[in-house]
């Protein structure tokens, strides 16, 4: 791989995966390094993310959300710590229906959504654009948000 202009500025190695290939390399990537690339690029962004996984009863009704993934922007967005893998009724007992309502709708559906909603728990605004990650079954049924 030739030598970029980029790689001489500090702190921008993450813009590094918007660039098309170079000459010569492999178009697919290994999947570690495509793997890397988005690790670096979730990781920096200063939008907060998270992916957020919905957990149903034996009827089918939602029950609650767990943390599956989260950035550093969104633990200073949110002032919200050692979230993963914790439920959000264990870590904000009172968790708007608002906010649950579009998790289940985006889920379930497939289809991306942008709203602008308040959070009581944190006492904010943010401005969202939540969409489904992987397919609808109910299992492994999740969701990401980008925050700001």
């Amino acid at each position: 791989m030739r030598g970029n202009a980029l790689d001489a500025i500090p702190d921008v190695r993450w813009l590094r995966v918007l660039q098309p290939p170079e000459a010569g390399e492999n178009r697919s990537g290994s999947r570690r390094a495509v793997e890397d690339r988005h690790r670096i690029l979730f990781g920096t962004i200063d939008e907060g993310f998270r992916v957020m996984e919905l957990v149903h009863d034996g009827e089918g009704r939602l029950t609650d959300l767990v943390f599956r993934e989260v950035n550093a922007a969104f633990e200073r967005l949110t002032g919200l710590r050692d979230v993963v893998g914790r439920t959000v009724r264990e870590v904000l007992p009172n968790f708007e229906k608002h906010w649950i309502d579009a998790y289940t709708r985006v889920a379930r559906t497939g289809v991306p959504e942008r709203y602008e909603n308040y959070a009581q728990n944190v006492d904010r605004w943010y401005r969202v654009h939540q969409s489904r990650v992987g397919g609808a079954n109910r299992r492994t049924r999740r969701a990401a948000a980008a925050t700001q």
